[in-house]
C-alpha cells in the first residue's frame, strides 16, 4: 500500500528487483517495472503487482525490493516459492504407500492423482482393507460432513497405529484453539489443523507447505517434540 501524506500529488512509476536467498547468499534473479501511478494528497493506494519468480526445485525464499522512480527504495517484501509438483513429497512422507483419503469435496484426491501420488479412498472403499501409513481426512464443507463415519474411521485408524491428518471444517464463529494440535491416540497420531491453514490447497503455496509439514508431524511426531538444537 502506498500513501501520500503531502499536500501535492505524487506521480511515480513502481519498479522491483527480485533477489533469491540461499543461506547467507543473496543473488539478483530478476527485475521489472509497473505502469505509471499517481497518488493524490492524503490518498492511500493498494496496488497489486505480479512478480514472476524463476523455476525452483524446492521451497525457495525470495526478497522483492520495491522502488519508486529510478532509484528511491520504498520497501521490501518476502516471498516463498515452491515447484508446481511440491506435493509429490507426500509420497515420501507416506513411505511410497497409497495415502488414505477421506475427501468428501473431491478436492485433494484429483490433485494428488495428477501428481502421480497413489491414493486409497477410505471413504468409499472402507478403511479395513487399506494398508498405508498416512491418511488425510478433509477438507470438509461442514461439521456435519466431518462427524459420524468420518470421525469413526479416523479414530479406528489412529488406534491401529496409523498417522492421520484431520482438517477441521470451517467455522463461522471465533475459534480460540491452536491452529494445529498433535494428539496421540492408541498407537497412532492425529494432527488436527484448522481449515484456514490449508485453504485453497490446489493453488495456495503456503497451504501446500503447511500440508506437507503437518503430515510429516503426524508420521514422525517425536521429531517435532524436540527442542531447537537437540539432535
Amino acid at each position: 500500500m502506498l500513501s501520500n501524506a503531502g499536500a501535492e500529488s505524487v506521480k511515480t512509476r513502481l519498479g522491483w528487483r527480485l533477489l533469491q536467498v540461499a543461506g547467507t547468499v543473496v543473488a539478483p534473479v530478476g527485475a521489472g517495472e509497473d505502469s505509471a501511478l499517481e497518488v493524490l494528497p492524503g490518498q492511500k493506494v493498494l496496488r497489486t503487482i505480479p512478480v514472476t519468480v524463476p523455476e525452483c526445485r524446492g521451497l525457495t525464499r525470495f526478497l522483492v525490493q520495491w522502488k519508486s522512480g529510478a532509484q528511491q527504495a520504498i520497501g521490501t517484501s518476502e516471498l516463498l516459492a515452491i515447484p508446481a509438483d511440491y506435493l509429490k513429497g507426500l509420497a515420501g512422507v507416506a513411505s511410497q504407500k497409497p495415502i488414505g483419503v477421506w475427501d468428501p469435496q473431491n478436492r485433494l484426491k484429483p490433485m494428488l492423482t495428477r501428481l502421480g501420488v497413489q491414493t486409497f479412498d477410505v471413504e468409499r472403499e472402507g478403511y479395513g482393507s487399506w494398508e498405508g501409513a498416512l491418511a488425510i481426512f478433509g477438507p470438509f464443507a461442514s461439521r456435519e460432513q466431518a462427524s459420524g463415519k468420518a470421525a469413526e474411521a479416523m479414530g479406528a485408524l489412529a488406534k491401529a497405529g496409523r498417522a492421520v491428518l484431520w482438517i477441521d471444517p470451517p467455522s463461522k464463529g471465533l475459534r480460540l484453539e491452536p491452529a494445529s494440535r498433535c494428539v496421540r491416540q492408541g498407537q497412532g497420531t492425529v494432527v488436527m489443523v484448522l481449515d484456514d491453514l490449508v485453504r485453497s490447497i490446489d493453488e495456495n503455496a503456503l497451504s501446500q507447505i503447511n500440508l506437507l509439514r503437518l503430515t510429516e508431524q503426524a508420521v514422525n511426531p517425536k521429531k517435532f517434540e524436540q527442542l531447537p538444537g537437540n539432535p
